[in-house]
């Protein structure tokens, strides 16, 4: 079984990202003191990453695809792809647009591409509306 290695942002939208990760059905739990946050997913292993860098990691294969900030890709010029743009934020604060990053020659080439994930599966079924999104049928 191939693992999937996802960068999550560390920093002020931890939490945020944890918690939109809940509603998708993981359960993240991130040490005070570790970069490594535990998932129920046997699939997947998690690393926090400074969102600043995360494109760099993608891009150099490092993780498999990370969660950061729009304006961090375009600042970084990294050679990756933008699979999905998300909009959340940390509690009553502005919205701020992120992206889930692949690098140029992953096989990923759009959030259906992870259909057949177990991840996505479970996600979809405890979440419906997440399913529909990753296939683009809402």
């Amino acid at each position: 079984m191939k693992k999937l290695y996802l960068g999550l942002p560390k920093g002020s939208l931890q939490e945020a990202t944890v918690e939109m990760m809940r509603k998708a059905g993981y359960s993240v739990h991130i040490s005070p003191r570790s970069y490594y946050p535990t998932i129920d997913d046997d699939e997947i292993s998690v690393r926090l990453i400074r969102p600043q860098d995360m494109s760099r990691y993608v891009e150099k294969g490092i993780i498999d695809a990370g969660l950061t900030g729009e304006d961090w890709v375009k600042e970084a010029s990294s050679d990756i792809r933008v699979v999905i743009s998300l909009v959340y934020a940390k509690q009553q604060l502005t919205k701020v647009r992120w992206v889930l990053a692949v690098p140029e020659h992953s096989a990923i080439r759009s959030v259906s591409d992870l259909q057949n994930k177990k991840n996505c599966n479970r996600a979809g079924k405890r979440n419906p509306a997440i399913s529909c999104r990753a296939r683009g049928s809402c």
